[in-house]
């Protein structure tokens, strides 16, 4: 349950960044053994998908969106927008997201994100 940081980028530096490719509904089984794992595991913070399927549905990011948010919040910000030119609409998550990605990557730990998340599931909240 521990907010990805980018004090982070030393587990992803050392030992790299897994993806789970597979639906939420399949992924919950998978995510419970991982769940036994002792190696570190990170939840990505608040973000909008891109993606046409989930179009700024917060939390509904595809793979190729969750790897390129983890490598920008913890500093691999070149190889994240890299990642995120493959589709067409890589951009659009980008767009959606830059604000949050940016304060992200500038935090120092796991309550100065959880304090930015509080402040967008407010706009949300608001606006909705």
């Amino acid at each position: 349950n521990k907010v990805l940081t980018p004090p982070d980028r030393f587990y992803i530096s050392n030992y790299g960044l897994a993806v789970i490719d597979v639906s939420w509904n399949e992924g919950i089984d998978i995510l419970k053994e991982l769940l036994r794992d002792k190696r570190p595991q990170r939840v990505l913070p608040i973000l909008f998908a891109g993606n046409p399927i989930n179009y700024a549905v917060a939390t509904k990011l595809s793979s190729l969106e969750a790897t390129a948010a983890a490598l920008f919040i913890t500093g691999f910000k070149d190889e994240a927008l890299k990642i995120l030119s493959i589709v067409k609409w890589g951009d659009t998550f980008y767009k959606l997201n830059k604000e949050f990605l940016e304060l992200y990557s500038r935090c120092s730990n796991v309550d100065e994100v959880n304090n930015i998340q509080k402040e967008v599931i407010k706009k949300i909240s608001n606006n909705g």
